[in-house]
């Protein structure tokens, strides 16, 4: 989908990642939102960034999810899979939204 950059701040978007996870004890689906630097981070994090500095560390990673106010950890042995949506700049005036989707 393409959008036009007049029409969102991407500064305030809000970025749901759908995790789905290996366990069978607790429920294999979890939702966070997020802001676009804990995004980035995430994804720092998911390609092991050396050159990251916000990981605290390379086993798990702490989201603040915004909407619920509560802080989610993810442990990177147990993502089975996951989806999030994606902001790419194609040109000067417009964005285009993706839907990306990773596992291991």
């Amino acid at each position: 989908m393409i959008v036009p950059k007049s029409k969102i701040k991407k500064e305030e978007l809000i970025y749901p990642i759908k995790f789905y996870l290996k366990s069978k004890v607790l429920s294999k689906e979890i939702l966070v939102h997020v802001d676009e630097s804990q995004c980035m981070d995430f994804m720092d994090w998911l390609n092991r960034n050396k050159y990251a500095e916000n990981i605290q560390s390379w086993e798990f990673f702490v989201f603040d999810d915004i909407k619920t106010k509560e802080n989610v950890v993810i442990m990177r042995n147990e993502i089975q899979a996951f989806k999030m949506p994606r902001v790419q700049e194609i040109d000067a005036d417009n964005y285009r939204i993706i839907l990306q989707v990773g596992g291991f």
